[in-house]
This record gives structure tokens, sequence and C-alpha cells, in this order.
């Protein structure tokens, strides 16, 4: 899927679109740049927001 330094996070990531998650927390740069091809896309995956914790937290105390 994308060239991670450990690949058991690609695999997550995959999971993660693949069960329709909203947010996958990561601090691997390749992956919050990842853009999913076209091919996923029209078969309805979509990358969860991808982020690292420290950005989650902000986003997610914003909305209390």
């Amino acid at each position: 899927m994308s060239r991670s330094a450990n690949p058991r996070t690609g695999l997550n990531h995959a999971y993660a679109m693949a069960y329709n998650s909203d947010y996958f927390l990561t601090s691997d740069k390749n992956l919050i740049k990842y853009r999913i091809p076209a091919m996923l896309e029209n078969a309805g995956f979509f990358k969860p927001e991808t982020m690292p914790l420290e950005q989650f937290r902000d986003e997610i105390s914003k909305k209390k």
C-alpha cells in the first residue's frame, strides 16, 4: 500500500480503510500524505483522516 518504516503500520492503515474508520493515528509522514488510488475510491473506499496523535487531540478538543 505504501512504503512505511513499519510494514504493519501500512497494513493497519489498510484495515482502517476496509472497516471505514474515521481516523487513523500515526507519526508516519508518508501515510499522512498518502492518497488512495482512484480505483479504490471508485470501489467505495476512502482514506480515513490520517494524522499524528497531537493533531487528533487538538481537533477533538475543538469539538467539545
